[in-house]
């Protein structure tokens, strides 16, 4: 595929970042003030690529909602708003029940890996198949690590692009080959950039795989055929504050996948890239046909790459799909999905 050229290269880059580091304001704040400056005195942004990412950014906002309605109220006032995980059909109907998951695993991180293995090993549910992504010159010692448990595993060498996306992206076919319909994606997240991406990382990893919590997730997928996608409680952002250098990216990835404009407001994404997903829900992604020429070689980049984009993008594939996002908090007998406007693990 020939990406497009996208805005973030058309206009001068600065890392506001480096100042939210240092005033402390909630991430609604920083919008306010983007809204205030941008729209009363555009004239002197419109050479900033941080200018351009947040007018496209503004597609995927609520539109829905009109001043007079609680749920916009509520948006204006609380750190977070709950979404509809309702689906067309209801009440919903149980679906044939889900004996055998995929568990995807980029590794990049050997001590991280070991702690997702040990949180494997104490899983109240065991009928999983490990599919394992990583470098060549790790396999050998990710071999020593899991000769200690007794899991089903592949291991798939690949090249260090795209972080842990195009891996997931590369082994998908063969997973679906094999006949899995659940997957559970994680990775051995560690995000140097961010004081507390330890804090991050474990809270990802616990929602998803500590005892308890995996078997929850699979009941809540088996009794609710209308949740495509499971995120880790309070990591589910929306698109239209947490954009970063990829509102223009995750614009035109979704117009291809079909996705009119109006269809993306209220779009929301699981940070991290953490997640448990029905095939459908991820099958319009792999659809796209990304390659690796269209991810950017590695060099620590901390935004606006391909990876950061398909990130965002998980969400309008499920948008796509016709299914609906629900995260952690949910039981079989009851799906919510809160969506948080304040992460404290992203600045």
């Amino acid at each position: 595929m020939k990406e497009k050229k996208t805005e973030n290269t058309e206009f001068i880059n600065i890392d506001f970042d480096k100042v939210w580091k240092y005033v402390h304001i909630t991430r609604p704040g920083k919008e306010r003030i983007k809204w205030l400056l941008f729209t009363l005195t555009p004239n002197p942004f419109t050479r900033f690529a941080v200018y351009h990412n947040w007018k496209t950014a503004q597609l995927f906002a609520n539109r829905h909602s009109n001043t007079w309605s609680i749920d916009y109220w509520k948006r204006q006032f609380f750190h977070h708003y709950y979404i509809d995980t309702r689906g067309t059909n209801s009440p919903p109907k149980s679906t044939n029940e889900i004996l055998k998951i995929a568990i995807v695993v980029h590794v990049f991180y050997l001590d991280v890996f070991e702690e997702i293995i040990s949180l494997l090993k104490e899983s109240d549910f065991q009928n999983f198949k490990l599919f394992i992504t990583c470098p060549n010159y790790l396999s050998s010692s990710i071999m020593t690590i899991i000769s200690h448990a007794n899991f089903e595993f592949q291991i798939t060498e690949v090249e260090n692009r795209g972080r842990d996306v195009l891996p997931f992206l590369k082994i998908l076919p063969g997973v679906f080959n094999d006949g899995f319909g659940l997957i559970v994606k994680i990775h051995t997240k560690r995000s140097n950039h961010l004081k507390k991406n330890e804090q991050w990382r474990d809270d990802l990893f616990l929602k998803l795989l500590s005892n308890g919590n995996l078997s929850n997730i699979i009941l809540t997928f088996q009794q609710n055929e209308q949740i495509g996608m499971i995120g880790p409680a309070n990591h589910i952002l929306p698109m239209s504050m947490y954009y970063g250098g990829n509102s223009q990216r995750v614009l035109d990835l979704s117009m291809r996948m079909g996705l009119k404009r109006e269809k993306l407001q209220d779009l929301h994404f699981v940070a991290g890239t953490m997640f448990a997903a029905r095939k459908e829900a991820i099958l319009p992604v792999l659809d796209l046909g990304l390659t690796e020429l269209d991810f950017e070689p590695e060099g620590q980049q901390l935004d606006g790459t391909m990876a950061h984009s398909v990130e965002r993008i998980f969400a309008a594939g499920l948008l796509k799909s016709g299914l609906k996002l629900a995260d952690t908090s949910s039981k079989p007998d009851r799906t919510q999905c809160r969506i948080n406007l304040n992460h404290k693990f992203t600045i």
